[in-house]
């Protein structure tokens, strides 16, 4: 990229600041863009649509099925709220999945993305922005980390299970709830997933939330 002439760097900019996948491939150039991921990032630029409209369009409840290694984690968990906190710096996000560690994982990873150079040129202090999209100077843990001023997003992370109280989002985003084939064919554990989604997610939901 550093030979490429300045207006084509400007080009490239402001399409990975509009397009999920080419903002994925900005922040991480081995990202491999294929087929399956553009249906995903469609369904994605219909949940932003959602939120946006405080619920009037869009898509305010999504799931993405597919076999692991998919790269679904990376475009949904991590990649897709860098992205949008990027051009909404506003909005808060809720990462869960089956233990802690795992969510603690993603919000890790959507972190170290935003704290990159390359993000940084896009929506950070390279950026030219009059107000750059920054990690918060005290924002250190893992499970809950803010944006800094004037912006007011950021993320909270949680097992499954766990409490997400107090903590108000624009997305939830619940990435694998099953530890795996055991967990799902087991009934009580079904059970509390559902038990926990209901008392902890759904009860929580407001206009233009989405899951």
């Amino acid at each position: 990229m550093g030979g490429r002439p300045e207006s084509e760097k400007n080009a490239l900019r402001q399409a990975a600041r509009r397009d999920l996948l080419l903002f994925g491939k900005y922040v991480r150039p081995k990202f491999d863009i294929r087929a399956h991921q553009q249906v995903i990032a469609d369904a994605l630029n219909r949940v932003v649509e959602y939120v946006e409209t405080r619920g009037k369009q869009g898509t305010g409840r999504l799931m993405v099925l597919m076999p692991p290694q998919h790269g679904k984690s990376l475009t949904a968990a991590n990649l897709f709220p860098a992205w949008a906190l990027g051009n909404h710096p506003d909005w808060r996000f809720v990462v869960t999945s089956y233990n802690a560690k795992r969510a603690d994982r993603n919000s890790k990873a959507v972190r170290d993305i935003l704290s990159s150079p390359m993000y940084g040129r896009l929506f950070g202090a390279s950026s030219g922005a009059a107000d750059p999209v920054m990690l918060s100077s005290d924002s250190r843990g893992q499970s809950l980390w803010s944006l800094a001023q004037p912006h007011t997003g950021g993320m909270m992370s949680a097992g499954v299970t766990g409490s997400i109280t107090g903590f108000d989002a624009q997305i939830v985003i619940i990435d694998d709830p099953f530890a795996g084939r055991d967990d799902a064919e087991s009934q009580s554990q079904r059970e509390k997933v559902v038990d926990w989604y209901q008392s902890q997610v759904y009860s929580r939901q407001q206009d233009g939330m989405a899951i």
